[in-house]
């Protein structure tokens, strides 16, 4: 404690003494004189020359939040999000500066309290490192859905083919992946999306979304798999949530048309092996996984045998729309009434499964 006052020049109780190379300090009053000694000797962030600029900046702290509260749990801003927010929002967020976990999920647009248009050279020589590195990080397709009020309708679109809007809703359904997931909620579900949407390897995956390794972004996908499997499935899929009504408010006039039963009250099925996406469709049910050594007749008779279900909702007269893979089991649903379509245009050669090319070339 001597040597201390004695360094500080600070009057003090203690008798102050030569310092000796065997006197000793303690680890408390080092810490305190290395402080002391960086704030006298560090310049103030007065003493250097500031310009203003109209755009505002975070003042913020170590012990703080840069909305201003001091919740636990603060973690520093990445800096792909400062420059994200600098690029988006026209707001700087300094090196350094820290978020809590409430104020994370924020609009980065709305500007926090205690903002300033000052800026030194430090600021200045940082905003120009951000807008480099996120210059790079663009040619990279870098994105990090973590933080994803920091990006544009168009960013997110690109990778889940859902709006900002969408993409939040379909979140909000998935209580599972809500239980199982706390850091990376956004990019467990963008990452299970952009798998779809790109078919993209999953070491591609990572480096684009940022998430360290193949492990981790596997593990991320799974859980999100098994949450839309477990929130998602049950209500919007299956013969159980899909009464008569609903299958028949879902056949489109182009369909009745296409299969000459309009004006009538008969339900319209399309059975595929491997089923095709197109923007009209509603799926009704999926069924499998089935080994590889049964054909797709064979697969369909044991459905129709072994659901009950099925048959509550199809009747007499509706319409099952079948490729060649079928045509084994057409008999045992004639029997049961049911009307069977199949075109020769779809047995041509080259025609090989249903596609928008040929429904077009059946319409006309």
């Amino acid at each position: 404690m001597a040597a201390f006052d004695f360094f500080l020049n600070q009057p003090s109780t203690h008798s102050q003494s030569p310092i000796n190379p065997v006197d000793a300090i303690c680890h408390a009053c080092w810490y305190k004189f290395l402080r002391y000694n960086t704030s006298i000797s560090k310049p103030s962030e007065q003493s250097a020359q500031a310009i203003q600029l109209s755009i505002p900046r975070a003042t913020y702290s170590e012990q703080r939040c840069v909305f201003g509260c001091k919740e636990f749990g603060r973690f520093r801003v990445p800096d792909d999000v400062r420059a994200q927010v600098l690029r988006n929002f026209r707001y700087f967020i300094g090196e350094g500066a820290r978020v809590c976990a409430s104020h994370n999920k924020c609009y980065w647009s709305e500007v926090p309290p205690g903002s300033s248009t000052l800026y030194d050279s430090t600021h200045i020589e940082d905003m120009l490192d951000l807008l480099r590195q996120s210059s790079c990080s663009q040619q990279c397709s870098v994105v990090n859905f973590d933080y994803i009020d920091s990006m544009t309708d168009d960013d997110i679109h690109k990778w889940t083919s859902l709006t900002k809007e969408q993409f939040q809703d379909l979140l909000g359904r998935l209580k599972y992946l809500q239980e199982q997931e706390k850091r990376h909620l956004e990019t467990a579900l963008a990452l299970y999306l952009g798998k779809l949407r790109t078919g993209e390897s999953d070491e591609r995956l990572t480096d684009i979304f940022a998430v360290g390794s193949r492990r981790t972004s596997e593990r991320l996908m799974s859980k999100t798999r098994t949450a839309l499997y477990l929130d998602c499935v049950p209500v919007y899929i299956g013969f159980d949530n899909s009464d008569r009504e609903r299958i028949l408010e879902r056949s489109t006039v182009t369909a009745r048309k296409l299969f000459f039963n309009e004006g009538t009250n008969a339900a319209i099925v399309i059975w595929d092996g491997t089923y095709i996406l197109i923007q009209k469709s509603y799926i009704i049910d999926i069924f499998g996984l089935y080994p590889a050594n049964q054909n797709d007749a064979s697969i369909m008779k044991q459905i129709l045998k072994s659901k009950p279900e099925v048959w509550a909702r199809i009747k007499c007269g509706d319409v099952f729309l079948l490729d060649r893979g079928f045509r084994d089991v057409v008999p045992y649903l004639q029997q049961r009434g049911i009307i069977t379509k199949k075109y020769k245009r779809l047995f041509q050669k080259g025609i090989i499964s249903w596609t928008q090319k040929v429904l077009i070339d059946l319409v006309s």
